[in-house]
């Protein structure tokens, strides 16, 4: 909604979306687990539909709707969605990139260690210890 929004204001397109309880997207099992809640009447949702379509406000213009099942619609601005689930998601979307960062720069500094200290000196001394086990005569 935030993305589309100031384009359809230009064009004096009004965009808003409706948040039911049940929407159909819902799979079997999530439905079985919430068999017993009350879900939105479909008259109620229409109605909001309606609602958002001609409200003149300017400020309800992108915004989504949440319908309760017994209550009235709640109105989210579009300001706010980024400090809702949006930033949420972008902040352990950050601290996961910073693990992978540090994930590689340990890895890569725990390569480089063992090749200068491990593996470097295995070869060389393999190699004297050849030296040794098997001199070459003249």
């Amino acid at each position: 909604m935030r993305s589309l929004s100031p384009e359809f204001e230009a064009n004096n397109i009004r965009i808003g979306t409706i948040h039911p309880s049940d929407t159909g997207i819902l799979p079997l099992a999530v439905k079985v687990f919430l068999a017993g809640i009350p879900f939105t009447p479909v008259s109620r949702i229409a109605s909001t539909i309606i609602h958002v379509a001609t409200n003149p406000d300017p400020p309800t213009n992108g915004s989504a709707w949440l319908l309760t099942d017994d209550g009235p619609a709640f109105m989210v601005p579009r300001e706010e969605f980024k400090l809702g689930v949006y930033k949420m998601i972008d902040d352990r979307k950050n601290r996961l990139l910073k693990i992978a960062g540090g994930v590689t720069f340990y890895g890569r500094l725990f390569y480089r260690l063992m090749v200068y200290f491990a593996i470097i000196p295995l070869v060389v001394g393999g190699m004297i210890m050849f030296k040794m086990a098997w001199p070459i005569r003249v």
